[in-house]
């Protein structure tokens, strides 16, 4: 046990240093384990029977029932969020963003547990919600507590962070490269080999996860595209001119319904919920819960050309609707449903008048699977995650150039034209939360105090008695850290200060009297004045470090281990003008 406790403390040590590749591939394979496990779990709870299943055996079942059911929902939803404290009822893809802009990124367990039961429940009773949001907040969530289970330094939180919102990624579309080109653009990490090495690897594991409880099929039961002859690239550009203007009307209703009842109680905003949704569902049966088996309907061909329009703005309504007034879920899978039925309208709208013999199956398919990821791509402000799941799902590499007409476009209409950024930007800045952080931040965050702190170091009390001179001038060290017998206060490099005492003029008292070393330093000429020091934990980013010295007004600072005090358990120290090569 001691030896694994050991290895443990080394290994997490390592990861201090940004370019720890080993570790943090490592580290990206637990994390992909425990992300992936954890939305395994997710799924499977929100495939579990929920009332209607459970006591009534209807293929359609009549709207009072339904709406009993989101009532029902409803009440144990605002009983959930009751039982939770106020800053734990943060949740999703907006909340990630929100945590790794912080200076130390953590996902607190109790918004996790949160999710996992809220968004479970909300989505098993029909609310217009997705899971790929929550899996998101689920999967960082299960990196983050990795990392603070394991004592992990605070630099590498971000990239387990990352790792697990790879692997819930994969976990919930089967697309393994677009996890990872998703996680490096919408929570715009680092594309440094430490940090794509574990996400790649996390996003791996999720997906074999996947593999091996639900199969090799991805999320929407999509054949294989074969095409032939491509569609004109101005119709491709008008389906993503309507995309992009429906993205826009997506954002710009989800910020109205988040602010319309802000002030409102919880329950009064659950019920609201619970009533739209029951009167859109009633309306449009196909709105209720995340809409995958209407895209699958629409690639199937099932649905009209009236059908699908109001398909798409009864699902663009009722999705903002519960959204906006809290209903924990995410807005990825019901967007690019919004998108797959858009697509649809949009192809048939372009035949509506061709001879039957013109209107093409492939092609209606391509319209929907680039609709999807115009969709997602305009609503995220992600085109380049947009484009990858586009060919993940579509197996087809002749999809690259019509998916980009329609994803550019529609990401350029909704940016340029309606001037919405990424949703969850938006719905930041809506709550008045500052997300941004300067490049020199952003540097001195990817490393851990203990990566960067000299062990070239010797306590010494700041009052040096005659005795020990001797043993002071041999001394290896290159700093003194001086303390006052209680904790460090000050250091000095002692090559300088030995030479300063020994030519120092002799005196009757010289061999007989302890010379204060804080005092002789401030007052010696060609000496350095002493640096004042502050404590940190040795968890702590370098980050944390420049705060602290700047709050604080030192000069330098020593690293010492989380649980230890006084003068224990120190690891080094240093100045404050060296940060500057970490960021320089």
């Amino acid at each position: 046990m001691a030896l694994l406790i050991k290895s443990i403390e080394q290994f997490a040590r390592s990861m201090a240093r940004p370019d720890a590749l080993l570790a943090f591939t490592l580290a990206g394979a637990l994390v992909g384990l425990l992300s992936s496990g954890t939305i395994l779990l997710f799924r499977l709870l929100i495939d579990s029977k929920f009332l209607i299943d459970l006591f009534f055996d209807f293929t359609h079942p009549p709207a009072w029932l339904v709406a009993a059911q989101l009532g029902i929902a409803a009440a144990l939803l605002w009983g959930l969020y009751h039982l939770l404290r106020t800053d734990s009822r943060q949740a999703g893809v907006a909340h990630v963003i929100e945590q790794l802009a912080q200076p130390i990124a953590r996902m607190p367990l109790a918004n996790m547990i949160g999710q996992f039961f809220g968004a479970a429940l909300a989505i098993a009773a029909g609310f217009s919600v997705g899971r790929e949001g929550p899996g998101v907040h689920l999967g960082a969530a299960s990196g983050s507590q990795l990392g603070l289970y394991l004592r992990l330094p605070n630099n590498s939180l971000r990239t387990l962070i990352g790792c697990g919102c790879a692997a819930a990624i994969a976990a919930s579309f089967n697309t393994p490269l677009a996890a990872v080109i998703f996680t490096l653009e919408v929570f715009a990490l680092n594309y440094a080999v430490a940090n794509l090495a574990p996400v790649m690897v996390a996003s791996v594991t999720g997906t074999v996860m996947t593999r091996l409880v639900y199969g090799a099929t991805p999320a929407f039961d999509i054949p294989t595209i074969a095409i032939d002859n491509l569609p004109d690239l101005h119709h491709l550009a008008l389906l993503g001119l309507m995309v992009g203007v429906l993205a826009a009307l997506f954002i710009h209703l989800l910020e109205f319904f988040s602010s319309w009842q802000q002030d409102a109680p919880r329950w009064q905003r659950f019920a609201l919920a619970a009533v739209g949704m029951s009167l859109i569902g009633w309306w449009v049966p196909e709105t209720l819960g995340i809409g995958y088996t209407t895209v699958d309907a629409a690639i199937a061909g099932e649905h009209l050309l009236w059908m699908l329009a109001v398909i798409t703005l009864a699902k663009l309504v009722a999705t903002t609707f519960c959204l906006g007034l809290g209903i924990p879920g995410g807005l990825i899978g019901p967007s690019m449903v919004i998108g797959a039925t858009a697509g649809g309208f949009t192809y048939a709208l372009i035949t509506l008048s061709a001879p039957p013999g013109e209107i093409s199956q492939a092609n209606s398919l391509l319209f929907i699977l680039v609709g999807m990821a115009a969709m997602m791509g305009a609503t995220l402000q992600a085109p380049l995650s947009a484009l990858t799941a586009l060919l993940e799902m579509g197996h087809n590499t002749a999809l690259v150039l019509p998916g980009m007409v329609g994803i550019v476009t529609a990401s350029l209409v909704s940016r340029v034209a309606f001037g919405k950024e990424s949703v969850f930007h938006r719905l930041l800045r809506l709550r008045g939360i500052r997300f941004e952080t300067t490049a020199m931040h952003k540097s001195l965050r990817e490393v851990g105090v203990l990566a960067a702190v000299d062990p070239s170091f010797e306590l010494q009390n700041r009052r040096l008695d005659p005795e020990r001179m001797t043993g002071l001038a041999s001394s290896g060290a290159r700093w003194l850290l001086l303390h006052n017998g209680q904790q460090p206060v000050a250091a000095l490099l002692r090559q300088p200060l030995v030479q300063a005492l020994e030519s120092r003029q002799p005196t009757e008292d010289n061999d007989e009297t302890a010379i204060d070393l804080l005092d002789f330093a401030a007052a010696g000429d060609g000496l350095n004045p002493p640096l004042t020091v502050s404590r940190l934990g040795s968890l702590a980013t370098l980050d944390e470090a420049h705060e602290l010295m700047l709050s604080e007004h030192n000069q330098g600072f020593y690293a010492q281990a989380e649980s230890a005090k006084g003068l224990d358990g120190i690891y080094g120290l240093l100045p404050f003008k060296d940060l500057e090569h970490y960021y320089r």
